[in-house]
């Protein structure tokens, strides 16, 4: 047993020493100082191998690609058995802020393909820092409005991801629905625990207490692992935060040019504000009368805000106007400020009341009256009548008692009768003046009163009457009773008029209305149905 040993001893001794050690011949890298993004050449001859093993050591703030734009792995082998003599081409990225020497290793791989980490032999690159990691940071408004949050943004390249500090500033709170809903952000620290995105963004609502506005620094600070980042090559925002003290919005001017329009026709309306963020119209309702805009689509509603969206705080918009009734109609426009988004404070608004009037309709054309669209069930108006007073009775007077001898018969009394004149003609109005406020008054009245000079005094006492009540149209009777203390023959006139209402404020009808007035122009009654009450 011992001697078989030995000899195996012996018989291995030569072999090993006959057996060829692998090398490193050559290995170098082109460009051995790069900036960050370039490309470095790494090339390698061995001899006696059995092939090679290729790493890179990780070093903090190094990424690195190969030509196809894959990532490379550092601290991992790339290996082959095939081949001794070969080359790589690298893309190594700089992201932590400072210079980098980057350390490439080949080892060469035994017959066995196991690697001789003793031949290995290194080469080292210097690679400068990216100069701009984060490429922009942006936000949507660099003074803030009370109530408004703002909307920062940025982009960047080959780093990870990116974090925010945010300033301390007494007084000055900052919140933000992707950090904790409901609660304020910590100032002067980081303030996420993981890194956000490489290009994102984020929205960020202030509060500022103070009378005055308060600059506010925001800083982007690109990651360099996660964890660390990079305070050289951060990106800042300079705000101005507003205060919360929002003051009084008001109205300095609101005019147009033109107080009266055709039905169809339009004014513009032109306004100034201060401490305004925008303005609204609101066009009262009035009836029959429609307001539209040139940017509506359909007629502006009344009685509300006539916009969804605010207009300009100094500018002007034309409104057209339609009236398809038959009087002239006021319109009150009002201008409402707004300080706060989505409020307008009526107590600060301005008023115009502007006048449409209805459009010209020929003299020979009857003007229709609107009718009431609603099917609900109202009082239907009698339609009014002429009252013609009949010729009064023919009174016949009692027989006389036949004489008696010895008495004297008394002579018959004549009867006087009036004379009878023909009806008053009526005068006819000229084109320049102003017609009748009742054109189609009628008079039917006993042959004889109609000689009476009370007439007159009726007439104008009438028109009067009338005026004052706004009836547009009406009939006249007159009757004859006895006067008190029964001496004459006293005339009482009922006048039986139409007068234009609008029942509820809404509907346009006529209503009846009865005036009985004596010849000395004395009104004894008036009378209205008794709906009248929900008229005006």
């Amino acid at each position: 047993m011992y001697l078989r040993a030995s000899v195996i001893i012996i018989l291995a001794i030569p072999l090993l020493a006959g057996a060829q050690v692998p090398s490193v011949v050559s290995f170098g890298a082109s460009p051995t100082s790069v900036s960050s993004g370039f490309p470095v050449g790494f090339s390698w001859d061995i001899e006696n191998a059995g092939g090679y093993s290729f790493i890179i050591p990780c070093v903090s703030g190094i990424k690195m690609f190969n030509q196809s734009g894959t990532v490379l792995n550092c601290g991992s082998k790339i290996s082959s058995t095939t081949k001794t003599d070969d080359f790589m081409t690298v893309v190594i990225h700089n992201v932590s802020g400072g210079a980098k020497s980057v350390t490439a290793r080949i080892i060469p791989k035994d017959a066995g393909g196991n690697d001789n980490d003793g031949a290995s032999r290194d080469v080292s690159v210097s690679v400068a820092t990216l100069a701009e990691p984060i490429m922009s940071f942006t936000t949507s408004a660099t003074t803030t409005s009370p109530g408004q949050a703002i909307t920062v943004s940025w982009t960047s390249q080959i780093i990870s991801g990116v974090n925010l500090s945010l300033e301390c500033k007494s007084g000055i709170n900052v919140s933000s629905q992707s950090y904790t809903p409901g609660g304020f952000i910590p100032c002067g620290t980081l303030i996420f625990s993981q890194d956000l995105s490489p290009s994102s963004s984020l929205s960020l609502s202030f509060l500022n207490p103070s009378a005055s506005a308060v600059p506010y620094r925001i800083t982007l600070l690109p990651a360099i692992e996660n964890g660390s980042y990079d305070g050289a090559h951060a990106k800042y925002l300079d705000l101005k935060i507003s205060s919360d003290i929002i003051p009084d919005s008001s109205v300095i001017s609101f005019t147009t040019p033109t107080k009266t329009i055709p039905s169809g026709g339009s004014a513009t309306f032109s306004w100034t504000t201060t401490n305004a963020i925008g303005v609204n119209l609101q066009v009262a309702c009035s009836a029959f009368i429609q307001a539209s805009s040139s940017g509506a689509t359909a007629n502006l509603p009344c009685g509300e805000l006539a916009f969804a969206n605010p207009l300009g705080v100094n500018s002007s918009l034309t409104l057209a106007f339609t009236n398809t009734g038959t009087l002239s109609r006021d319109v009150l426009i009002k201008l409402l400020p707004s300080k706060k988004s989505g409020e307008y404070d009526a107590t600060r608004a301005k008023d115009i009341v502007i006048t449409v009037t209805p459009p010209l309709v020929p003299k020979e054309t009857a003007v229709e009256v609107p009718q009431a669209t609603s099917t609900a069930p109202f009082p239907v108006l009698p339609t009014p009548t002429q009252f013609v007073i009949p010729p009064p009775p023919q009174v016949t007077p009692p027989p006389l008692p036949k004489a008696t001898e010895g008495t004297v018969k008394p002579p018959t009394p004549p009867i006087v009768k009036p004379p009878l004149s023909p009806p008053p003609e009526t005068p006819q109005t000229k084109e320049s003046e102003t017609p009748s406020v009742h054109p189609t008054t009628e008079y039917k009245t006993m042959p004889f009163l109609k000689s009476t000079p009370r007439m007159d005094t009726v007439d104008d006492r009438l028109k009067d009457i009338l005026t004052k009540k706004e009836v547009v149209s009406y009939t006249t009777s007159i009757s004859a009773t006895k006067e008190s203390g029964g001496e004459g023959v006293g005339q009482v006139y009922e006048v039986v008029g139409r007068k234009r209402v609008s029942l509820f404020a809404l509907i346009p009808i006529y209503m009846e209305v009865r005036v009985v007035i004596t010849a000395f122009g004395e009104i004894q009654e008036i009378k209205k149905p008794w709906w009248s009450f929900l008229t005006r």
